[in-house]
């Protein structure tokens, strides 16, 4: 069973990495991310908490949603001069989304580290990243 596990999670990640690169279809994507392919790699383990998959499954969603603003092309306006004001402001407040998502999980896995006996000994200063 654990090896047919691991072939849906592959699956599910490289159905995840089409959706990411496909354009366009916010809606559809969002769908898919949170019933298909999210329900899919949190939602199989029936004894896990139903709050904490669904956690995961948005978290997930979530951060597919800033990759995929953040990673896709900037339309030009003008006869390619000059970019599109709202795809470039998109990428940034994606891009700031995210950099905040993971400074918040390190957090998290320090403190969590911390709590079960293993201190982290070099805690990273989020002012500089």
């Amino acid at each position: 069973e654990n090896a047919m596990n691991r072939v849906d999670i592959a699956n599910y990640t490289q159905l995840a990495m089409y959706q990411i690169h496909r354009s366009g279809g916010s809606e559809l994507f969002w769908h898919d991310m949170i019933n298909s392919i999210g329900e899919g790699l949190f939602g199989q383990d029936a004894s896990s908490n139903q709050g904490v998959v669904h956690s995961n499954i948005i978290s997930f969603a979530i951060l597919s949603t800033f990759i995929k603003i953040s990673s896709g092309k900037i339309r030009m306006a003008f006869n390619d001069t000059e970019p599109v004001p709202r795809d470039v402001a998109s990428k940034l407040l994606s891009l700031e989304l995210l950099l905040h998502f993971i400074k918040m999980w390190h957090v998290a896995v320090s403190t969590e580290i911390t709590i079960y006996g293993t201190a982290d000994k070099n805690p990273t200063n989020y002012d500089e990243m």
